[in-house]
């Protein structure tokens, strides 16, 4: 039996969906399409006040979730030039949730508000380090298939 990584597709196919993600995001305010709002709404609070606006109309997901998608695509296209290893991948993910649960309660207690590049960089890890883990995950559970 012939053993196919798998990983590599499924990086691309990260990439690819996390990109169109980001890019209809992107393009929610330009088009300032109430359908986009509605799509995304489920995967985001779209509170105006922690989104990114172009001309005065907010994107479709919030400056966290608008990192955390950029961070699993730039973490897909990087494995494709460099494997992640399982074990520090999962220590990354750790960190960058521990961080992301710190920022929502420190702004909570009320130590700041809404400070964007704090939002913007947790977030970008964690999307980064789910990206790590997952596709470090899949290179373990190769697939075997008849020579």
């Amino acid at each position: 039996m012939k053993r196919v990584d798998k990983s590599l597709g499924l990086a691309w196919l990260l990439f690819g969906i996390f990109s169109a993600v980001l890019l209809l995001a992107f393009l929610s305010p330009v088009i300032n399409s109430p359908v986009l709002h509605f799509l995304f709404s489920p995967l985001c609070h779209q509170n105006p006040e922690r989104c990114f606006a172009v001309n005065g109309f907010p994107m479709a997901i919030c400056i966290r979730c608008v990192a955390i998608y950029a961070g699993i695509a730039l973490g897909s296209a990087l494995y494709l030039k460099f494997s992640y290893v399982l074990k520090w991948s999962l220590l990354l993910l750790a960190v960058a949730v521990m961080l992301n649960l710190s920022d929502y309660w420190l702004e909570l207690i009320g130590f700041y508000e809404n400070v964007i590049a704090i939002r913007f960089s947790v977030g970008f890890l964690l999307g980064l380090s789910i990206a790590n883990v997952a596709l470090a995950h899949s290179k373990r559970l190769r697939v075997s298939q008849p020579a």
